[in-house]
């Protein structure tokens, strides 16, 4: 990879970034934002609604902006001239237990919670297609992260030998 190379996903990293940096501040204004309109249209007060159990449904997004924040700082440690294998292997591990964990909760968590709860629902699952398939992705860039780990110790191994040989010669 030349050094051209290198700037350019360099900049595209450090877009990305800003974009996963956006995408986290409008995630997060819709998770308290309607909370908040509930809150004052209602005129409850916050621990009218946590009793409620209207917390359960805003929980799993808990580790899903966790994702991403993960993302995005693998992004920025990239573009501020990091290791690509090291911050997108740890990124990587990081988002993908918090997409594995979120998925999890939203398929068992809620439902058990909401079970021994006053809520209307008395299903023990949630076998939503949608939480099965992020979970399996979250467990799938868990190895990816660990693979990335590998190939940059190798990376810095081979580095370290090429050195020694130029050191030798």
């Amino acid at each position: 990879m030349t050094s051209k190379d290198l700037k350019r996903l360099q900049q595209q990293s450090r877009w990305l970034s800003t974009v996963a940096g956006l995408m986290f501040l409008g995630l997060a204004a819709l998770v308290v934002l309607p909370l908040l309109a509930v809150i004052q249209r209602n005129d409850l007060t916050l621990d009218e609604v946590l009793g409620r159990g209207v917390w359960m449904q805003w929980l799993p997004t808990i580790p899903y902006l966790f994702a991403i924040v993960a993302i995005r700082r693998g992004f920025a440690v990239f573009a501020r001239g990091g290791r690509v294998g090291i911050a997108m292997g740890v990124a990587c591990r990081r988002a993908g237990w918090a997409l594995a964990i979120g998925a999890g909760f939203s398929a068992f968590g809620v439902p058990m919670l909401a079970r021994a709860g006053d809520a209307h629902s008395r299903t023990l699952m949630n076998f939503d297609p949608a939480y099965v398939a992020i979970g399996v992705v979250g467990l799938a860039l868990v190895l990816l992260g660990g693979l990335l780990d590998r190939a940059s110790s190798a990376e810095a191994r081979v580095e370290s030998l090429e050195h020694e040989l130029q050191e030798f010669v």
